[in-house]
């Protein structure tokens, strides 16, 4: 069972420890002092990524081939110049038994099933036949192509499941800024119904088109070719795809709304005509997005409290410090 994660390891300074990790790269360098021979490793887990290094002394010509493994790592914690950790190894060596869960970043199989099941309950309140068929179609189609896909290769999204997530999270939203606003946004003399199975449809496929950008972890990459198209796209050539293989009519009103709903999300649509359900989808996109990234801030800050430079976010965050108990009674609030 693995005990100390990436994250952690700052916390065994000048210890030794024994711990299993995925060997993303591995190469031969030297020193540029004296040209001594080393092993440079790139060691990741699920909680995030760490540096390490073989001297001569100990390198082993296996070693090389052991890249895209699980290995168990024998070595030493010590910081680098910068104050950042590295691991010093004296051996590794392939790892037969392990739970992959615990390499990769992504959703566990429990978490995965919960975020799909929503997927299909709100696929489920569409009561337009051609909508629900073109919804079930889709996802039927990229199947785990979608539930395993990254959102990017670096920062809040990078992780597998983030797109299931995205999809689930900002179709949730969308519905709640609807459903408040049927309640309280009430306007006298005016009586429009929203057009639900409208917003939910776009919600559930406005970013579709990221399933065929990114691979997943843990050698998650952009796929080349999918570079050239922008995101709308991207989930707009998806849906095209799909079409054809649909029975249910689908007027040209209803294609250039939904086509409309992605576009809003994607691309600054300031000056073209909007209705409610777009802004209420570019809403909660937006809201989903820029709340997620700064979440993700937070946690790697989340040591530091007050006012701080995030270099990455290239802003200020302020963080609160918590309280505890003893803080409360010595009433330092």
């Amino acid at each position: 069972m693995k005990k100390i994660y990436a994250s952690q390891i700052s916390e065994y300074f000048t210890e030794s420890i024994e711990e299993d990790f995925y060997l993303k790269t591995i190469s031969l360098c030297h020193t540029k002092e004296t040209g001594m021979p080393y092993l440079f490793m790139e060691l990741e887990d699920k909680s995030g990524k760490i540096e390490g290094r073989i001297w001569e002394n100990n390198i082993d010509n296996d070693y090389i081939h052991l890249k895209g493994k699980i290995v168990k790592v024998n070595g030493e914690i010590l910081l680098k110049d910068k104050g950042t950790a590295e691991l010093i190894c004296w051996k590794i060596e392939p790892v037969t038994e392990y739970d992959i869960h615990q390499f990769i970043k992504g959703l566990s199989p429990e978490e995965e099933m919960h975020y799909i099941s929503t997927l299909q309950k709100q696929i489920g309140l569409v009561s337009h036949s051609g909508y629900q068929e073109l919804l079930n179609h889709t996802f039927n189609t990229l199947g785990s192509k979608f539930y395993k896909a990254p959102l990017s290769l670096k920062y809040s999204g990078s992780y597998n499941g983030a797109l299931l997530v995205q999809t689930v999270a900002v179709t949730s939203i969308a519905l709640q800024i609807m459903r408040s606003q049927k309640i309280f946004g009430y306007t006298p003399n005016m009586n429009i119904d929203y057009r639900q199975d409208l917003l939910i449809t776009g919600s559930l496929l406005c970013n579709i088109g990221v399933a065929n950008l990114y691979t997943p972890f843990p050698d998650a990459q952009m796929i080349s070719e999918a570079m050239l198209i922008p995101p709308s796209a991207l989930t707009m050539q998806q849906i095209y795809e799909i079409l054809p293989g649909t029975t249910n009519f689908l007027s040209e009103e209803e294609k250039n709304l939904l086509i409309h709903m992605i576009q809003v999300v994607h691309e600054d649509t300031r000056k073209r005509p909007m209705f409610r359900e777009a802004l209420i989808l570019s809403i909660a996109y937006a809201a989903y997005n820029k709340i997620g990234m700064l979440d993700y801030h937070l946690q790697e800050n989340q040591n530091e409290y007050g006012a701080i430079y995030d270099t990455s976010l290239k802003n200020y965050l302020y963080i609160a410090k918590e309280l505890n108990e003893e803080d409360i009674q010595d009433g330092n609030v």
